[in-house]
């Protein structure tokens, strides 16, 4: 199971899953360095990233399993939750069109 701080982590890669390096994941996440390095290591050994060395920096790639569905989920949940709360009255209309279908 993925804690808080992970499931943040590889949110940070949608909706573009584009590879990204360790302080454009601490910016996304709000995370500080440590917690973010800590974090980033075990998604790694975990098999979650891919840890790519570009020049002298590390960049870290998205990889699909079984677990990222459910991160996927969690981050559709989020967006959906904030458009909820910015177009209440958008929101309603769609889940009573999508109801009525």
């Amino acid at each position: 199971m993925l804690s808080e701080n992970e499931r943040g982590v590889l949110c940070c890669f949608f909706p573009f899953l584009k590879e990204k390096t360790a302080r454009e994941i601490e910016k996304s996440a709000s995370l500080s360095h440590e917690p973010a390095f800590r974090t980033l290591k075990s998604l790694v050994r975990n098999g979650h990233l891919k840890l790519l060395k570009v020049g002298k920096s590390n960049v870290y790639q998205f990889l699909f399993t079984d677990d990222t569905l459910l991160v996927y989920t969690h981050f559709m949940q989020k967006r959906l939750h904030l458009f909820k709360k910015v177009h209440p009255l958008i929101f309603q209309r769609l889940k009573e069109f999508v109801s009525q279908a």
